[in-house]
């Protein structure tokens, strides 16, 4: 067994040596060097290139085509890769070469610009020897044959010179189809208006170009020839964007090699740039019109014209080990290019991408080198070499693919880009191919070997433990695993070699930002798949689902496994991490005295790199909001509290808000209530949130306290509705006054004396007890005005409540005299009584009489014919209405304010003399 492995192991580093060779062969195929060429130039060196006589002793009006000539072949050999080669005919050897020069040459385009020939004719013989020699070098190693002819005119028998035959233009035409038929490539360039007789047959290889003898023309033609030759892929004008000097190329895939060609009198290529990286060019050759004159000239050398609009510069970028990366939105390929128009222009690509295959939709790499057995299909395509992605652009459209493959000794192959293959246990030789014809049958070859082992093993992958959600926090440090079982197929245990050489991958078709840790599980045949932050930030993970693919493998010998599953997991929107509170409950919680107890809460935070609960930073002690609201049975209380920070960092200490108390007491909490807190901090990126429910009972107001307020709740309700329903005086801001008319029945006429209302106090602040008040006057007349006591009721009246002698001097109560009743009746007992009870009628606030009598009757005078005599007329007023009633007195009428109600009495009086005492006599009813 030892033997047989040795041996396999052998073969195997032989298959790998022989496909490094292989690759090192084909590698010039990706720069576009290991297609070779062989180009036979037959120059046109006659006379009439140079002038229109064709006379180097006595020549015409002078021509530039020998200078377009010389030019066109320094492009040529300006564009000539390594492995090509070219020799030039002048047609004056007759089929003789005299100047060869290869690729390799880097003073190629030099040679052709100091080369020089002696003008003759046109034989047309130049071209068929020259053809002849060319068809012998079929097994010269050459990919692609060229026969160039660059001439301005017809070919002649002979030595092409004077007293030669034309030939036809048909012999011409069919000769050089004869020669394109056996396999060499034609390219007849007529210079001038005699180079049009030709047709060109491209199907067979003849390929003709007529350009006018201008310096646009000619370098119009000869790009076109050149890449014609040579097969470059040209970028489209779409892919190229100018800005003054500054060229944008937009080469969006690999590029193994970037020519510029610009064509100018003053074109200079001043550098090449990616993303402002500079690129550095491997070679840059200037083509310009030849300045050696002819031989044939020398003697007139002062007169030979040259076209010196003529001038070029090409520039080649190749890349090293690994192509140029392909440009992209944000980074492109920037030329700086001077002295040429952009339709002088021309760019030129080799692609970079390796032609590969996939199996079965995956791509199949580079550094394969084992398939395993069964049936595939196939698909063609190109990958980038460096990430083994498969590259799309239209700078690869128009590639045709086939593939042969080598098993079990036949050869098979597959045209197109897909196709079916059917593979056992052996060894496998693939060489896939991709050709543009559109370019001249570029061609990209790539081949390699493989060992086709047996179909491989199947594993059971199960997912025996998935988290599901995951908080981008935990994504960044600590996450949980999803965890794996992989069995056989049959479900039995693997073994320890092949649990060592098992190979896990996690792959998803979205951008998640989530990448994936794979360690050995604790039980043997587990693995543990640990979600991480890509760039190890939290905004870095795109929150929602994503389906994952989990697949395992192994190989061993020629022994292989595989097996996948998949799961999916949900990034959550971060919304915090983990703040923890707890309380601690300090002395006694008690409405009456609140700062004698406290609630300590202590905050930490939760490192998700290790789920260890640490003690806060000074900065996030700081920065951290505590809210706390009080609640009981779920519902909130309106309690308040004063939060401060501890005398430890992360601690905080709660005391109720006495304040609060002073005004609120009616609506404060007690008993057993809970404190709800949050807390939340931000910390860089992370934000910490945390909630706690904290039990406490809290001291209620004595009872007491609580009866005592009640109470005088009620007194002050009790006197506010007293107030409320109590009489009162009425009362002006400017002020009550009364105005009281001495001796006089006219109160207009009277002279008057003011009296002030004076209100008890006691009367006013009592409630329930009706406004007390005295009327009288300051002045020095008020013995005339009699004191008068009155108490207010209800419907702005008033009761006169005099006590004895208060009215006047000698004046007793029982003396007052009131004008609604007669004399008489008050001189009896009767009278007396009724007299009382009048003290008790209320009297509205308007004018009122008050009449006096003698305390004693005279001697001899009966007590019923007692005289009373009037003392005066009361009316009450306002301050203010006293100015104004001065100018109105005969209209006033004893009236009063709307303010104090309306208690107006008519009173009717008899006018007497002032010397003789007055008498009233009162009416019954009236007042």
């Amino acid at each position: 067994m030892k033997r047989f492995r040795n041996i396999l192991l052998c073969l195997l580093s032989v298959f790998t040596v022989l496909q490094h060779m292989t690759a090192g062969i084909q590698a010039k195929n990706k720069d576009g060097s290991g297609k070779s060429r062989l180009i036979y130039v037959v120059y046109d060196d006659s006379c009439s290139m140079v002038d229109t006589a064709g006379d180097p002793g006595n020549p015409g009006e002078m021509r530039v085509r020998w200078s377009q000539a010389k030019y066109a072949m320094e492009v040529f050999a300006a564009m000539m890769e390594e492995n090509d080669q070219m020799v030039v005919f002048p047609m004056s050897l007759r089929g003789d070469s005299n100047l060869t020069i290869k690729g390799k040459d880097v003073k190629r385009v030099e040679s052709i610009h100091n080369w020089n020939s002696e003008y003759a004719g046109t034989p047309w013989d130049s071209i068929t020897n020259a053809a002849e020699k060319l068809k012998t070098q079929s097994n010269a190693g050459f990919d692609e044959r060229w026969l160039v002819i660059l001439t301005d005119g017809k070919f002649f028998d002979g030595n092409g010179q004077g007293g030669s035959s034309p030939i036809p233009p048909e012999t011409v035409q069919a000769g050089l189809e004869s020669y394109a038929s056996s396999g060499i490539k034609v390219s007849y360039i007529a210079i001038g208006e005699d180079g049009n007789s030709l047709q060109k047959n491209e199907p067979v290889g003849l390929y003709v170009t007529v350009t006018q003898d201008t310096a646009e023309s000619v370098l119009a033609n000869v790009t076109e020839t050149a890449n014609k030759i040579f097969t470059r892929m040209e970028l489209p004008g779409k892919y190229v964007s100018s800005n003054g000097n500054a060229k944008t190329l937009n080469i969006d895939i690999p590029t193994r090699r970037i020519i510029i060609f610009a064509q100018g009198k003053d074109a200079k290529i001043s550098g090449l740039t990616y993303n402002g990286q500079t690129i550095k060019p491997n070679a840059i050759y200037s083509v310009k019109c030849s300045d050696v004159v002819p031989e044939s000239y020398s003697a007139i050398k002062d007169k030979v014209k040259r076209d010196t609009k003529l001038a070029g510069v090409v520039a080649e970028f190749i890349a090293d080990d690994e192509p140029f990366a392909a440009a992209t939105p944000e980074r492109k390929y920037v030329a700086e290019i001077s002295g040429a128009d952009d339709a002088n222009i021309k760019y030129y690509y080799t692609p970079g991408a390796d032609i590969s295959f996939m199996v079965n939709g995956k791509v199949v790499k580079s550094s394969d080198e084992l398939l395993n057995a069964g049936e595939y299909d196939i698909q063609m395509c190109f990958v980038d070499p460096v990430s083994g992605q498969v590259v799309e652009s239209e700078l690869l459209n128009g590639a045709s693919f086939n593939m042969r493959y080598t098993y079990g000794g036949e050869t098979t192959a597959i045209d197109g880009t897909t196709g079916h293959i059917k593979l056992e246990n052996g060894e496998l030789d693939i060489e896939v191919s991709a050709i543009w014809q559109q370019y001249g049958n570029i061609r990209m070859d790539q081949v390699k070997h493989y060992n086709v082992r047996p179909e491989p093993i199947a594993l059971n992958v199960e997912v025996i433990n998935n988290p599901g959600t995951y908080s981008p926090d935990y994504l960044v440090d600590n996450a949980d695993p999803v965890k794996i079982r992989i069995t056989n197929a049959n479900g039995e245990a693997l073994s320890n070699e092949q649990i060592e050489a098992m190979e896990i991958s996690v792959d998803s078709a979205s951008n998640t930002g989530i990448q994936w840790d794979i360690a050995r599980g604790e039980e043997s045949g587990t693995w543990n798949l640990t979600p991480k932050s890509a760039d190890g930030t939290i905004s870095g993970v795109k929150p929602g689902a994503s389906t994952w693919t989990v697949s395992a493998e192994f190989h061993i010998d020629l022994l292989d496994a595989a097996g996948s599953t998949q799961y999916s997991i949900k990034a959550a929107e971060y919304t915090n991490s983990k703040l923890e509170l707890t309380a601690e409950n300090n002395g006694t919680l008690d409405l009456l005295h609140p700062k004698n107890g406290s609630v300590t809460v202590t905050a930490r935070y939760e490192d998700t790199s290790t789920g260890e609960m640490k003690p806060l930073t000074e900065e996030m002690w700081d920065r951290l909001r505590l809210k706390v609201e009080t609640q009981l049975n779920n519902a909130h209380r309106d309690l308040k509290w004063h939060v401060e920070k501890g005398s430890e960092v992360g601690t905080y200490t709660l005391t109720m808000d006495p304040h609060f108390f002073l005004w609120r007491w009616p609506f404060n909490a007690s008993g057993d209530l809970t404190l709800h807190m949050d807390g939340s901090v931000t910390q860089g990126e992370y934000r910490y949130a945390g909630t706690l429910d904290h039990p406490v009972y809290v001291e209620p107001f004595p009872l007491w306290i609580i009866l005592l307020i009640i109470l005088i709740a009620l007194v002050i309700a009790v006197a506010f509705i007293g107030e409320c329903v109590k009489p009162r005086i009425p009362y002006s801001r400017t002020g009550q006054t009364v105005k009281y008319n001495s001796g006089a029945q006219d109160v207009n006429n009277a002279v008057t004396v003011e009296a002030k209302i004076k209100r008890n106090f006691w009367s006013v602040v009592i409630p329930f007890v009706a406004e007390t008040a005295v009327v009288e006057s300051s002045k020095g007349s008020w013995n005339k005005c009699p004191r008068l006591e009155i108490k207010a009721e209800h419907g702005k009246k008033f009761y006169v409540t005099n006590k004895p002698n208060s009215i006047g001097r000698k004046i007793r109560a029982e003396e007052i005299d009131f004008p609604d009743y007669d004399k008489d009746i008050l001189s009896g007992e009767d009278g007396q009584k009724a007299l009382a009870n009048l003290k008790n009628h209320p009297y509205g606030y308007g004018t009122f009489e008050v009449a006096t009598r003698p305390e004693k009757p005279r001697p001899g005078q009966p007590t019923r014919n007692r005289q009373t005599t009037d003392i005066g007329k009361f009316h009450f007023v306002k301050k203010s209405d006293l100015r104004k009633n001065r100018r109105r007195a005969n209209k006033s009428k004893g009236f009063s304010l709307p303010s104090f109600g309306s208690g107006k009495k008519k009173t009717k009086t008899k006018s007497k003399p002032a010397s003789r005492p007055r008498t009233t006599t009162r009416q019954k009813g009236k007042r």
